[in-house]
């Protein structure tokens, strides 16, 4: 699954990344979850549209809110913060996903990234192995960054040469 996601022609259409999220957060809201989530927003405003394959963008940020809210689920955590920022910094944008869940232990911090590796009980491990295909296919990068309390998934998208992408 993670080569044929590599190697897909990317569909690109010019987007807000901004208006993506807030589409995204509309899709994944009907979902059922056993806890009580609050969204907080720290969009930037007015940032340049970028060549994205939409569906492919929406699927990585599908992800990493589903990951955070099973993940506090499973931890029997009854309110769960999630909190989205986007940002413009020198020729990238960066979205970032905090959330106050568990969090992601020391020992299994080093392997999150790699195909077949799972925490969950009936995951596949391919997740977030296929999210950082679709962002490396982008042109950014897929991070993980340790928190006190909870995770921080983040992604960068070039700006400068994004047209090249298109090409």
């Amino acid at each position: 699954i993670k080569e044929f996601t590599c190697y897909q022609r990317l569909s690109l259409e010019l987007i807000n990344l901004n208006e993506l999220v807030l589409e995204t957060l509309d899709l994944i809201h009907h979902e059922e979850f056993n806890i009580e989530i609050e969204y907080i927003l720290n969009l930037q405003e007015d940032l340049p549209k970028l060549y994205l394959d939409k569906i492919q963008i929406q699927q990585v940020m599908i992800n990493l809110i589903r990951n955070s809210m099973e993940a506090a689920e499973e931890a029997e955590i009854r309110l769960l913060k999630i909190t989205i920022y986007t940002l413009l910094d020198l020729n990238q944008i960066y979205l970032k996903v905090i959330d106050s869940g568990p969090g992601v232990s020391e020992e299994i911090k080093s392997k999150i990234f790699e195909p077949n590796f799972s925490t969950k009980i009936h995951g596949l491990g391919i997740g977030l192995s296929i999210c950082e295909s679709i962002i490396k296919a982008h042109g950014g990068k897929l991070m993980y960054d340790a928190l006190a309390l909870g995770s921080s998934f983040s992604f960068t998208l070039p700006v400068i040469n994004n047209i090249n992408i298109a090409q």
